[in-house]
């Protein structure tokens, strides 16, 4: 009575494409465990922890304006981390123009205990402590409202559009990079001060 061995391919015979063949097999149950541990360490190591406050923010102002926009939410909850941060550069869709300014600056606590959508004038007196972002410490819980504001300064008719941040921080030996924060059309052209705000 014959054995029926199934559907499982044979091994080649022996001779050089025997021997490749048995290569493969020992490389493959060394190479996949490899690559599901370098993806997993890859997400431990490089957390995303940011999240934007919302998707879309318009602000429409005269000349001479000073632009305040929040980028990140400044709370996630009681256990949420401290990161610190290594830089934050804003995606301009557009070479800035000139007369145009825009800043990253980390926001201490908001004076109005309310996160910043959009505001206008002095971002120090928006927040209890305005930091430079480099090597600042963002606590993200809900014991704070530390935030990411874009600051943006205009001194002519200028409308220019920012899609979001691209933020590098550290925690501990976690590195973490992501892109985060609304999508920003601020138009100086001259209208009257009004904001639009969309959140999904």
């Amino acid at each position: 009575m014959g054995i029926d061995r199934g559907s499982a391919p044979a091994e080649p015979a022996r001779g050089p494409g025997g021997h490749a063949w048995r290569s493969w097999r020992r490389l493959r149950g060394v190479v996949l465990p490899c690559a599901a541990l370098v993806a997993v360490t890859w997400s431990w190591r490089h957390p995303e922890v940011l999240l934007p406050n919302a998707n879309y923010i318009e602000v429409n102002d005269v000349p001479g304006t000073t632009a305040l926009v929040g980028m990140t939410v400044g709370d996630l909850g009681a256990e949420a981390p401290a990161v610190t941060l290594r830089s934050a550069r804003p995606r301009m869709v557009t070479p800035l123009p000139t007369g145009v300014s825009v800043e990253v600056l980390v926001c201490r606590d908001t004076v109005s205990g309310q996160p910043i959508f959009s505001a206008r004038g002095s971002l120090q007196a928006q927040c209890a402590g305005v930091e430079q972002v480099h090597d600042a410490v963002l606590d993200l819980s809900d014991e704070t409202e530390d935030q990411l504001v874009l600051v943006v300064r205009s001194r002519g008719p200028h409308r220019l559009m920012i899609t979001g941040l691209d933020v590098s921080y550290s925690a501990g030996w976690q590195r973490g990079h992501q892109s985060v924060g609304p999508t920003v059309v601020a138009d100086f052209s001259g209208r009257a001060q009004s904001d639009a705000m969309g959140i999904s």
